[in-house]
């Protein structure tokens, strides 16, 4: 199923099968302990996680209250009870939270500005113009008067609405902070059970070829060993992150099993056109030619064509796909956890190393070697961050996401694929090692 951007066609090399490979890859997965700790929802919401979900219905931030950790009983059953009776009466009052709760966004300092200590005559022909720049003093002002302001006024938000990628109420940018400010987070208003609708997460189901036993004319594929997995986001109105675009790729042969829009369930914002490279125009036309998948559930459902609960998922920082999905699947490989691992592994290597030239060549020689050593330039895995787009240019020499169409999400899905092929053939060249 395909409605995606125009892009350059991308191809995917075979990867070949073999057991030693499929356990090398089985290594890699992560054990629950470790995808929790990274934010994978893996277990359905309970009544204190559906509370936390809930968001400012202005400046759409989380809305948390301080070191509220209950885990009494009493706790747990007055959350439940607080959601229960969660109705737009209540929440029409606003549920005012902690200033210090919800962090906020920050402005980008000029530090031009700051720089800067003096008035300086700009001469242009025979006109002088004075520039008037402000002082170390005066800067300090404004940047102590900005945090005061941000600390009485913890809501920032922009009141209108988006049109042509700008806010109505002040003519800025998408990604631009507030033009106004509030004392508190007034709660977003919800139905009874809203929110337990919303969130509701399912497990990977067993797949329909192991039920049926009657022979289909039309039997469902097969569930594949892995795939590699990439979606676009939207915001929508309430501000959560929503699925517009989905791919997945079988690992081993590299055939796209899915790479289709998806139309959203729930009323949007804006579409994050600069990173997603998906306009309303796209995701409208798709739906009017019957090219897209309508809404979440229904791409959920398409992926379980091709997933069973032992198929391994490969993504980048992949808790937010699933979230998104509103999908729980405990056999992942994620790739910028994977590199974590390796980036400590190869770093022990680096001291071990140094160790063993410094008891060789003498405790001199061994302190040059390793200023030598900061002053050249970042070897393998060791510069740039672990975002797919540095991974892909350190590790493979791929350079992706350099179009001014956002991300495609195919090629995201190919890099991530690729990335975790490079991690297995490391781990069999450390096993020959």
């Amino acid at each position: 199923m395909s409605s995606q951007p125009q892009r350059k066609s991308v191809t995917a090399t075979e990867i070949p099968y073999s057991q030693t490979y499929w356990e090398r890859l089985s290594f890699l997965v992560h054990s629950v302990e470790v995808l929790k700790s990274d934010g994978y929802k893996l277990e359905p919401l309970d009544s204190e996680a559906l509370w936390k979900m809930r968001r400012c219905r202005n400046c759409h931030l989380r809305m948390r209250t301080r070191n509220r950790q209950p885990k009494s009983k009493s706790d747990s059953d007055e959350a439940e009870s607080r959601l229960e009776n969660v109705s737009p009466d209540r929440q029409g009052d606003g549920d005012p939270v902690d200033a210090d709760a919800v962090a906020d966004e920050e402005e980008p300092v000029d530090k031009k500005k700051e720089d800067a200590a003096v008035d300086e005559p700009v001469k242009e022909d025979d006109i002088t113009v004075t520039v008037e720049v402000p002082s170390p003093d005066e800067t300090k002002e404004k940047k102590t008067e900005k945090e005061e302001k941000k600390k009485k006024y913890p809501c920032r938000f922009h009141p209108g609405a988006v049109v042509c990628k700008l806010y109505t109420c002040c003519a800025n940018k998408l990604w631009q902070p507030g033009c106004t400010f509030a004392e508190h987070h007034v709660c977003e208003d919800y139905a009874p059970g809203e929110l337990e609708a919303q969130w509701m997460l399912h497990k990977t189901p067993q797949h329909q070829n192991s039920k049926s036993k009657t022979k289909n004319k039309h039997p469902p594929p097969s569930p594949r060993k892995a795939i590699a997995l990439d979606s676009e986001m939207g915001t929508s109105a309430h501000g959560e992150s929503e699925l517009i675009r989905l791919t997945a790729v079988d690992y081993f042969t590299g055939e796209t099993l899915i790479d289709s829009l998806v139309y959203p369930s729930v009323p949007m914002r804006h579409f994050n056109t600069r990173y997603s490279g998906v306009t309303r125009g796209m995701i409208e036309a798709a739906r009017r030619k019957r090219t897209c998948l309508m809404g979440r559930d229904a791409a959920r459902q398409q992926l379980w064509r091709f997933v069973g609960p032992e198929t391994i998922v490969v993504v980048h920082g992949g808790n937010n796909d699933f979230l998104a999905l509103r999908w729980i699947h405990t056999r992942v490989v994620d790739t910028f956890l994977v590199e974590g691992v390796w980036k400590k592994r190869e770093r022990e290597k680096e001291e071990q190393k140094e160790k063993e030239q410094q008891q060789e060549q003498g405790e001199e020689e061994g302190r040059k070697e390793k200023e030598e050593k900061k002053k050249r330039p970042d070897g393998k895995g060791e510069g740039g961050g672990r975002s797919l787009k540095s991974l892909a240019d350190v590790r493979l020499g791929w350079k992706i996401q350099c179009g001014r169409n956002g991300h495609d999400s195919l090629e995201d899905a190919l890099a991530c694929r690729a990335l975790v092929d490079w991690y297995v053939g490391d781990l069999g060249r450390s096993v020959q090692g």
